[in-house]
């Protein structure tokens, strides 16, 4: 964030769990680009729901440049079953129980579904120990959308829905 201000940039962070969905939109009209951070998805999934953010985003993003880390990049995709979350409770997609990840009754397995993809982060991490390729592959092979899995040192560039990686690191695609 210091590198941005440095730029000249003025940041200003919404805490999605203190506004009411009228003080997130009004934070957010006057601003060219939306930032989400990482986190657990499933808590992420929720709380862009309850702020009224899902529901505008389309609308939001014929205006402004979305930019996501981890959690905040996985939340654009088809899917969240490549979370780590996800991962290291199998049954989450199967039963929908997704409040075992988090606090009881603020967790959902919806995504935003605005990129044609499933996105993994961290690839090879040490900080994240099931986003290793052969996991990945595995998983992938069981789906039926595109998987992107990158490392830290990558990120995806999606305009009009054409998809770019841009990367001095590692990545994959599967499917």
């Amino acid at each position: 964030m210091f590198r941005i201000k440095q730029q000249g940039y003025v940041v200003d962070i919404i805490e999605l769990t203190a506004l009411t969905p009228n003080a997130v939109i009004k934070a957010l009209e006057d601003k060219d680009v939306i930032f989400v951070g990482g986190g657990n998805t499933f808590y992420l999934s929720y709380w862009l729901q309850k702020s009224g953010l899902f529901e505008l985003m389309p609308e939001l993003l014929k205006t402004k440049v979305y930019a996501g880390i981890s959690a905040g990049s996985m939340i654009m995709g088809e899917s969240l079953v490549l979370s780590s979350q996800a991962q290291n409770n199998l049954k989450a997609f199967e039963d929908e129980d997704y409040d075992l990840a988090v606090s009881t009754g603020e967790a959902s397995g919806k995504t935003l579904a605005l990129a044609p993809l499933i996105f993994r982060p961290h690839l090879n991490s040490r900080w994240a120990p099931n986003a290793r390729n052969e996991i990945i592959a595995k998983k992938a092979a069981k789906l039926t959308d595109k998987v992107y899995a990158l490392d830290d040192d990558s990120a995806l560039k999606i305009v009009d829905g054409k998809i770019e990686v841009v990367s001095e690191g590692d990545w994959k695609e599967y499917n």
